[in-house]
């Protein structure tokens, strides 16, 4: 005889949804990139070799942050945490402090906040379900067709069929434009 155990989160692939919510679990992504951002630190030294550090942020860490964000439903909370080590991680890279702002910098560097990041990522991902010639991939992009447009309608994308260039551009304009 087994006993069912209750728990409060389960693992889908490689994320974590919490029971009763929905809402998705990003602790282990975060420890994870923070983790990997250590490694790279160590390696490389702080406030040295600045680009060279931020290229090995966004292609060695960034990635153990954001995987499976296109599925990511987030409450307020955990998005200020995924902006947090975002956000921290640029202030050894450039020796900078906690209470400078960072969009400057991030603008600079063409390096997107990471808010915009995930949306570019989950409009890229919806939009490559609706240009699918596979009708159960087209199926799925007509259940998260009104979250695209929610998304979509921030930055000015009014079309599924937008090419990945103008999805792009636009995230791009508005983290320009924001003050």
């Amino acid at each position: 005889m087994y006993a069912i155990v209750w728990a409060d989160k389960f693992k889908h692939l490689v994320v974590y949804i919490v029971c009763n919510t929905a809402l998705t679990d990003i602790s282990s992504h975060v420890k994870q990139f923070c983790s990997r951002f250590n490694n790279v630190l160590f390696v490389i030294g702080k406030g040295s070799r600045e680009m060279c550090t931020l290229h090995l942020n966004k292609v060695y860490c960034l990635p153990s942050l954001t995987y499976g964000c296109e599925t990511w439903t987030l409450n307020d909370q955990s998005i200020d945490r995924v902006n947090v080590a975002w956000n921290n991680s640029f202030i050894p890279i450039f020796s900078g402090f906690w209470w400078e702002s960072l969009k400057p910098l991030q603008y600079f560097c063409q390096t997107l906040p990471i808010s915009y990041f995930i949306d570019q990522r989950k409009l890229l991902f919806w939009r490559k379900l609706a240009m699918h010639n596979n009708n159960f991939m087209l199926s799925l992009s007509r259940l998260v067709q009104n979250r695209f447009y929610a998304i979509g309608s921030v930055y000015g994308i009014t079309t599924m069929s937008a090419s990945v260039g103008q999805i792009k551009s636009a995230v791009w304009a508005k983290f320009t434009e924001t003050g």
